[in-house]
């Protein structure tokens, strides 16, 4: 629309009905505003709840304190490393024998030779299994009771025919020695020779056979086998079966828990041909070889 031009005698009236037309001919002209649609109904599952929003406003520490709290870790201990008594192999050839602590120079010394074998003849400090007070040395380079295993190490190490036994106390250990001593079954020797014994112990007949070694021997019930030595059987005692097979090549020997177990493993040997008399040989000297 165009301006017209206003006169000076033009009166208010005019003015207003001039104002109201420019008024409505704007709002004709222009769209209508835009209205905002309302938003659609939520739908609530008729398997899942309403989630409800939860605020959360940060903690704001008091004076003094912290809210981190440090935890420290438990303190290990770990155990200290034991002493272990070094392993002694026996090797042995047609031609010689020597001892070593060293596995690979036995095996290298006898490897491809006929009639060769490597035997352990002192191990590692025995297993704790219970208390033990005494120890006795019945074959080695000193015999007697002594209080503690490393006291006896030395008479037993590089003694190929040494044999110890471990007892609970003081008192047993010194009634299976004075026992063995009497019938003259403890020997001091080098480790060499094994002097001959004029009385040797016989296989326990049943559990009425009783003497100080079988009440004293020490913290389990083994039972030990001669399959094959100088008297095969079941002895109820290690050192009876020992004194059967000392110093005598090929005999055989093992030990087992209980007498049942003991009775069977024979018996099963005895059927396969295992069990043998392997009969000492005495020198003018009295000396078993």
């Amino acid at each position: 629309m165009t301006a017209r031009e206003l006169s000076p005698d033009v009166d208010d009236s005019e003015i207003l009905e001039l104002i109201a037309r420019l008024d409505l001919t704007d709002v004709k002209d222009s769209p209508p505003p835009a209205q905002r649609q309302p938003p659609p109904p939520r739908t609530l599952s008729p398997h899942r709840p309403p989630t409800i929003e939860r605020h959360t406003f940060p903690s704001i520490p008091r004076r003094g304190y912290t809210t981190q709290q440090t935890r420290t870790a438990p303190a290990i201990c770990l155990p200290s490393p034991s002493v272990r008594t070094p392993v002694v192999y026996r090797y042995s050839t047609p031609t010689q024998q020597s001892y070593t602590t060293d596995w690979a120079s036995a095996a290298a010394a006898t490897q491809g030779i006929p009639q060769s074998q490597v035997k352990i003849v002192q191990g590692r400090r025995p297993r704790n299994r219970g208390k033990k007070d005494a120890y006795v040395v019945f074959y080695g380079l000193r015999t007697g009771v002594f209080r503690t295993w490393d006291e006896i190490v030395p008479l037993i190490h590089g003694v190929r025919n040494n044999i110890h036994r471990a007892y609970k106390t003081v008192a047993e250990a010194n009634t299976a020695y004075q026992y063995a001593v009497n019938r003259s079954w403890v020997r001091s020797c080098d480790g060499t020779v094994v002097t001959g014994i004029p009385e040797l112990p016989q296989p326990t007949q049943d559990l009425a056979t009783i003497n100080p070694l079988h009440g004293t021997e020490t913290l389990t019930s083994k039972w030990y086998l001669v399959f094959r030595g100088i008297t095969p059987g079941i002895y109820r005692s290690y050192l009876e079966s020992q004194l059967n097979t000392l110093g005598i090549r090929g005999a055989t020997h093992k030990s087992v828990e209980g007498r049942a177990a003991a009775v069977a493993t024979y018996e099963r040997a005895c059927a396969r041909g295992d069990v043998g008399v392997l009969a000492p040989t005495y020198f003018p000297d009295d000396v078993l070889v």
